[in-house]
């Protein structure tokens, strides 16, 4: 029962009627989106400004593409792909915190340069898939999550995740 009240209170959405350009509908949409879709955005981005500029792209390429909807999840695939892009666009300040671990404190500029050169090294390693899949798994997603996440089967998940041990197996600093 409880089930059947939270579906009524969701907003249904006439697929139709949003491909045709129905305003309301694409209100309807956004009510019941913005806020989930903010949420899965912030968690792979780790960071606000970020999460709300995808979350607004995410409407805007809805919007402007309506006539390609076919189904609710197009929103889901939008927001992937833009945290994807976002991801590619901050690469070089991304390198997964387990990394950063391993190095030793020390205000040393050279050492830092040094330092810096290895995280590359490592993450040119890596193929752009293995990073992802490093990237949602340090930032606390589960491997079903981070399989969902990326629209790949469980299996490649764990295949990926096993190579990203192999390939960085022995790798200090």
């Amino acid at each position: 029962m409880a089930e059947e009240s939270k579906e009524d209170c969701e907003p249904h959405i006439q697929l139709e009627r949003l491909r045709e350009g129905d305003p309301e509908e694409f209100e309807k949409l956004y009510r019941k989106y913005a806020k989930k879709l903010y949420a899965y955005a912030w968690e792979m981005l780790g960071n606000v400004e970020d999460a709300e500029e995808v979350t607004q792209d995410v409407f805007s390429v809805t919007w402007k593409q309506k006539e390609k909807l076919q189904t609710e999840f197009f929103v889901w695939k939008v927001l992937k792909n833009k945290c994807i892009d976002q991801i590619r666009k901050s690469r070089p300040t991304f390198l997964p915190v387990l990394l950063e671990d391993t190095l030793i404190a020390e205000n040393s500029a050279e050492k830092e340069m040094i330092q810096e050169e290895q995280k590359q090294k490592w993450l040119a390693k890596l193929s752009e898939g293995e990073q992802q899949v490093l990237s949602l798994l340090l930032r606390g997603f589960l491997r079903q999550e981070i399989a969902t996440i990326l629209q790949n089967p469980l299996g490649t998940v764990d295949s990926r995740l096993h190579r990203i041990k192999e390939k960085l197996k022995g790798e200090t600093l």
